[in-house]
């Protein structure tokens, strides 16, 4: 969602517009910082001092896009920094060397993809009817069983089997705006990856 007066408001020193930047891509940063870093608290501490960045250089994002590239290799080199193996510096001493920084490169972009994946799917799951977002989210984010579900909420089996699957085809419906070749496959798998 790419609006056009955001980054004017950002710029002008409208905390609300930090507020939304934050909301937009604060949860595939902290994804991205703890796939990197593997510490939900490093992670948070990274995406906070990122924010506080934009805060500061926010004059000098003339667009979203800027904005957005800005938040994603800031967070990456912070990871980088943290784990004391900045990619800017790593010695290129042989040609397997080169080969590892370019792996390093591909695999982050894996994880941004994911990252910006998983929060379309955390919107989109917020918007289901309230009984398929319980069992959505007890299924794959808290990884209850079936039966677990059943006796936590006084359910018959068929019910949350109907629940859930009436959510996975409206996250994938929902979601082939972004893009026409998800499957449902991709939308489990992703969560359970997580």
């Amino acid at each position: 969602m790419k609006d056009p007066h955001l980054i004017y408001e950002l710029q002008q020193g409208n905390e609300i517009a930090l507020r939304t930047v934050f909301k937009l891509y604060g949860n595939s940063l902290l994804y991205l910082a703890h796939q990197l870093t593997k510490n939900k608290q490093t992670a948070e501490e990274i995406v906070n001092d990122i924010f506080l960045k934009v805060w500061d250089l926010r004059a000098n994002f003339e667009t979203q896009s800027k904005l957005q590239a800005f938040l994603y290799i800031a967070t990456k080199n912070a990871c980088y920094n943290f784990l004391k193996k900045p990619i800017q510096q790593l010695r290129m001493e042989n040609i397997e060397d080169q080969f590892d920084l370019i792996y390093q490169d591909q695999d982050i972009f894996k994880t941004i993809i994911k990252a910006e994946l998983f929060e379309k799917i955390l919107q989109e799951v917020s918007k289901l009817p309230a009984r398929q977002r319980e069992i959505f989210y007890m299924t794959y984010v808290e990884d209850y069983t079936v039966e677990e579900i059943c006796q936590k909420l006084a359910l018959h089996p068929n019910a949350v089997y109907a629940n859930k699957s009436r959510a996975l085809t409206a996250l994938k419906n929902a979601l082939r705006v972004y893009d026409p070749d998800l499957s449902i496959s991709t939308i489990i798998l992703l969560l359970l990856l997580k």
